[in-house]
């Protein structure tokens, strides 16, 4: 009878003990599934994010500011290198030695005397409120020596550009698709090293003459 009750007891003692392994295995496993559930999320997360972040890059713009400044031509070009369309919010010019932001138009910079009538000589637009599509381009400023005019003429009005330019930076802000805005700033202190070395080779501009954009 006593061997009896002997191994009943530890027949229920071992029931016991399974049951309890058979618990602990059981929360174990929970337990690493959450952890593998929350691996799985936070996986699952910093994918959307990546792939967020690709779309953004993928159609993102760039603006990019060209200048030039040869014998016979001088041009601002604003040039979309990114991949998405650029929309233009501000655009505009200052003085390159103040840090304030600056979006005045190019003719508050100049002096207030007109080129001969029916020169074509500036043609200067106001790209505020436009979009630019990737490696899309705006003409910004351009003053190219036309045939008939005289050489003399034409340098002393391209040596008294390239001086006014070379002071002043150029500003644009501008929204992505994703609407992230974007601003750039670039000085135009090319213009001003052009000025310094072709004008020991040409006349200088008289400093009593004054011009400014004809009317477009």
């Amino acid at each position: 009878m006593l061997e009896s009750e002997v191994m009943l007891a530890i027949a229920v003692l071992l029931t016991a003990v399974s049951s309890i392994v058979a618990v602990v295995i059981s929360v174990r496993a929970m337990k690493e599934q959450r952890e593998n559930n929350k691996a799985n999320l936070e996986f699952t997360k910093a994918s959307i994010e990546q792939q967020q972040e690709h779309n953004r890059k993928s159609v993102q713009p760039l603006c990019n500011i060209r200048l030039r400044a040869i014998k016979h031509e001088t041009f601002i070009v604003l040039h979309n290198a990114g991949n998405g369309p650029m929309k233009i919010k501000k655009f505009g010019f200052g003085y390159s030695n103040k840090d304030e932001e600056a979006f005045e138009s190019l003719r508050e910079f100049m002096p207030n005397k007109k080129l001969p009538k029916g020169s074509i000589w500036i043609r200067h637009s106001d790209y505020r409120k436009r979009s630019l599509e990737a490696n899309g381009t705006l003409e910004i400023l351009k003053f190219t020596k036309e045939e008939d005019w005289d050489e003399r003429w034409y340098q002393e009005n391209r040596l008294w550009l390239l001086k006014s330019l070379g002071i002043l930076k150029i500003s644009i802000e501008y929204e992505s698709l994703y609407g992230e805005i974007t601003l750039h700033e670039e000085d135009l202190k090319l213009f001003s090293s052009v000025f310094e070395r072709v004008s020991k080779i040409h006349t200088t501009v008289d400093s009593e003459e004054e011009y400014i954009f004809p009317s477009t």
